[in-house]
């Protein structure tokens, strides 16, 4: 039996204290723009190839998007702090308490972390996540080759 009088008051499923909402619509649950976006993309056709591309490349990270936006959000706001902090005291005893206390952020900030954490992710993808993908799944492939004796079919042989 829990001590929460109803459902408004329990952390996780409360909508009146937006930080606790984020843990509902951060963990896998989408809110209703979330969904109206996905409705609204799923049958647009893009005419232009860059845009296409771009969209393509971006959809095709959107895995590194997700695994990589927390730690690099920790890190940021650790050096948007720092920086603040920095910026706008005369010591650094001062810029420390400073920074511990700055807890609202502006538009900007989150325009910004946006602007870092797509090139990075575009970048992990390629560089690093695909071509270690490739690599994983291209092991197990040649070895079946191998032992089937079959150079262009991956399927297995007949069992013994």
């Amino acid at each position: 039996m829990n001590s929460y009088k109803n459902n408004n008051e329990y952390p996780g499923f409360t909508f009146h204290h937006g930080f606790q909402w984020f843990y509902l619509s951060h963990n896998g649950l989408f809110t209703f723009t979330q969904l109206a976006l996905v409705g609204a993309f799923i049958h647009l056709s893009i005419k232009n190839n860059l845009l296409y591309h771009f969209t393509e490349r971006l959809g095709k990270t959107s895995l590194s998007i997700y695994m990589l936006h927390l730690p690099l959000l920790q890190i940021y706001t650790l050096g948007y702090k720092f920086i603040y902090g920095i910026t706008h005291s005369s010591t650094l005893s001062e810029a420390i308490l400073l920074a511990k206390e700055l807890d609202q952020f502006s538009p900007g900030f989150i325009v910004i972390f946006l602007m870092l954490l797509i090139p990075l992710s575009l970048f992990s993808q390629e560089k690093i996540f695909t071509p270690l993908q490739l690599k994983i799944s291209e092991r197990p492939i040649s070895i079946k080759m191998k032992e089937n004796g079959n150079k262009g079919s991956i399927t297995p042989g007949p069992q013994d």
